[in-house]
């Protein structure tokens, strides 16, 4: 069967909690993560 690729797009307090459900799914693969506030190098 294949992967639905998902992307979060707003990496809060929300996305966060999202973010482990979709790792934790085996149908799921995360595609990317966008935060607004932009990355921190």
């Amino acid at each position: 069967m294949k992967k639905v690729r998902a992307a979060i797009v707003g990496y809060g307090n929300i996305g966060h909690y999202v973010l482990q459900a979709l790792q934790a799914a085996p149908d799921f693969e995360i595609a990317g993560v966008v935060r607004r506030a932009g990355a921190e190098n």
